[in-house]
């Protein structure tokens, strides 16, 4: 799942930070549990792997599978990364929305952190 994470942060999370037209299409046209909203990336852990996942396998153009243990070993990664730290270099920052019974219930979202140059914050 190392390859998946690496993606995760350049192409998905990378992508949305860098409002690329083509996943925010791809973001628009999902039927699962990731959307837009309010100019963040909301998600669950498990919407965020199968959106992911899909947009991987397309661009390795192979499958790597779906099942439980692939999602357990990506979520695995997420929370043992620094995943925010990662981000903030792109000028990203992943919060919680809301914490559900689970890790798979709760709603995640990624949100543009404001530029430290910006000239209206100084």
């Amino acid at each position: 799942m190392t390859g998946l994470y690496s993606f995760l942060l350049s192409e998905v999370f990378g992508g949305f930070l860098r409002r690329e037209p083509e996943l925010l299409r791809a973001v628009e046209a999902f039927k699962g549990k990731l959307w837009i909203e309010d100019d963040a990336l909301n998600f669950t852990v498990p919407g965020l792997f199968e959106f992911s996942l899909g947009l991987y396998e397309a661009d390795l153009d192979q499958s790597l599978g779906a099942g439980r243990e692939s999602y357990l070993r990506f979520r695995k990664s997420l929370y043992a990364n620094p995943t925010n730290q990662l981000l903030k270099v792109q000028g990203g920052l992943v919060e919680v929305v809301s914490a559900g019974a689970s890790h798979d219930d709760s709603i995640y979202r990624l949100i543009r952190c404001p530029d430290s140059r910006d000239p209206v914050r100084e």
